[in-house]
């Protein structure tokens, strides 16, 4: 109700929540009703501090129990109601474990007083698995459900708040490139002054999109709570990336997944991150460009396909993997994937360097000359300097990520059936023709 006014009925949320409105009217009514006695008790829930902030006035008796430690527990499952809740599914002694672990990744995380010494599960999300699991004794297909699915919408209207949503962008970009972001938390908003980011970055905690990591003082550091609502911020930051064209290619992108994972086949897939680069360099400044954006775009733009477990940064043995597509337990894809991925600028794509990795001019082009008659060679002087070698970026470039990927391939982290690697390379928008380098991990048996 709230985020829909504001994101797209500004003038009608503020007519409705002023000293005439029917909503400011009703909750004037409700409070009239605590003075004569026939309403004892009153308890919201999902009413974001900007309605009751703006009705102040008509309903000034209310306490916000938002970051009250005594009321933490009651937003979600602790993991000792969750795990009786396996339990009563009947799920082994054995596999409860695993199932819990995972669970913990796609459902936990939400804190709302760091004093509280654990976190909290996703009721829906939980119930929905419990559901599924103790119909047929399998993990559902989706580990999301699609009312949690849709919730990006939910983020994309707080981000247009104010018109914000072009300037919140780089903010995004950071939040999920770290999983963080810092901001004052707002516990009253003011529509009359308006929103600006920190109001954005409070709305988002005030809906369960974000929770909270640490505080100092009034500066919180925010995060994402778990797998489910990282999605969610993936396939916002995409969607704007490809624009309103995003909605109707979702499944051609699913379909390049599905090459990839089903038969190892990565070029369709390829071919949209070239798209999605083009679309992103033409649009915005290429200047801060880099390695870690290219990241979050294809981390975004492998999130369509649900049934993998993206990890990224993963590490294994104190090496950082980028990417990771690992299979979820129980849902059948061929191919596990690991990804390393390289970016360079255009300008930067005929440059050479040095063994220091320096940038150099290249060595001078030798043409062919007409050949003199022999002289006698003078062994140039001891003290005279050697050349230095030198070598192409691009090349550079490539042979480190081949080397790295298969440094990663030869971890015992990976040494498991149908793993595959390949190595991406990107020069502005483009990828190098020779690239994607291909590591197979095939079954082995031992007799």
């Amino acid at each position: 109700f709230t985020n829909e006014l504001l994101s797209f009925h500004f003038p009608e949320f503020k007519d409705i929540v002023s000293k005439n409105g029917y909503v400011r009217k009703f909750y004037e009514i409700l409070k009239s009703e605590t003075n004569s006695g026939s309403i004892a008790r009153i308890f919201l829930t999902g009413v974001a501090p900007v309605t009751v902030d703006s009705m102040t006035s008509g309903f000034n008796i209310m306490t916000d129990l938002t970051l009250h430690p005594l009321f933490h527990d009651m937003m979600g499952f602790v993991e000792a109601e969750v795990v009786d809740l396996l339990e009563k599914i009947a799920v082994t002694e054995a596999d409860l474990p695993l199932i819990l672990d995972d669970l913990r990744k796609w459902y936990d995380g939400y804190r709302f007083d760091l004093d509280s010494p654990q976190h909290l599960y996703n009721p829906e999300m939980v119930l929905y698995f419990a559901n599924y699991y103790q119909a047929v004794r399998k993990y559902p297909k989706k580990m999301l459900t699609s009312n949690v699915a849709t919730d990006y919408q939910k983020i994309a209207q707080i981000f247009r708040i104010g018109n914000n949503e072009e300037t919140s962008l780089a903010y995004l970009t950071t939040f999920l490139e770290t999983g963080e972001i810092k901001s004052y938390l707002t516990d009253r908003f003011n529509v009359a002054i308006g929103f600006g980011l920190k109001e954005i970055w409070s709305m988002l905690f005030y809906t369960g999109m974000t929770t909270l990591k640490a505080v100092f003082g009034n500066n919180y550091t925010f995060q994402m709570p778990n797998y489910v609502i990282k999605s969610l911020y993936y396939d916002y930051f995409v969607a704007l990336q490809l624009g309103m064209a995003y909605g109707t290619i979702q499944y051609e992108i699913r379909e390049s997944i599905e090459e990839l994972v089903a038969h190892g086949h990565i070029e369709p897939f390829t071919k949209w991150v070239e798209k999605a680069l083009t679309q992103a360099h033409s649009n915005r400044d290429n200047v801060g460009y880099n390695e870690k954006h290219l990241k979050t775009l294809v981390v975004g733009l492998l999130f369509p396909y649900e049934n993998y477990l993206i990890r990224s940064e993963y590490e294994v043995e104190k090496r950082f993997i980028d990417i990771f597509l690992e299979r979820i337990p129980q849902v059948n894809i061929k191919h596990e994937i690991l990804l390393e991925l390289k970016y360079l600028k255009k300008e930067n794509a005929d440059k050479w360097i040095d063994k220091d990795e320096k940038i150099v001019d290249p060595p001078p082009v030798t043409t062919k000359k007409v050949a003199k008659p022999r002289k006698t060679k003078v062994p140039p002087p001891s003290s005279a300097p050697k050349p230095i070698p030198v070598r192409p970026l691009l090349d550079h470039v490539v042979e480190k990520a081949t080397v790295q990927l298969s440094e990663y391939m030869q971890l015992q982290r990976f040494q498991r059936p149908n793993l595959l690697g390949f190595c991406l390379v990107y020069v502005g928008a483009t990828k190098q023709g020779r690239i994607p380098i291909q590591f197979d991990r095939r079954p082995c048996f031992v007799s």
